[in-house]
């Protein structure tokens, strides 16, 4: 029973799911995430959050709390 089950177990183990994680997995990670975050994600925030941010917060901010302390006094 132990030699057949180091003989049959082990190898196919290691001949089977370690080159298919390395070749399969690896590379198309670092092939479609890495450069579809850069590409779709950094361009997107910095376009849609930081204006949107800057023209709907900044204003709203400014406008509110001036209107407060205008009421307050």
């Amino acid at each position: 029973v132990a030699e057949n089950v180091e003989e049959i177990v082990a190898p196919s183990v290691e001949e089977i799911v370690a080159p298919s994680v390395e070749e399969i997995v690896a590379p198309s990670v670092e092939e479609i995430v890495a450069p579809s975050v850069e590409e779709s994600v950094a361009p997107t925030v910095e376009e849609i959050v930081a204006p949107s941010v800057e023209e709907s917060v900044a204003p709203s901010v400014e406008e509110s709390v001036a209107e407060n302390v205008a009421t307050n006094l």
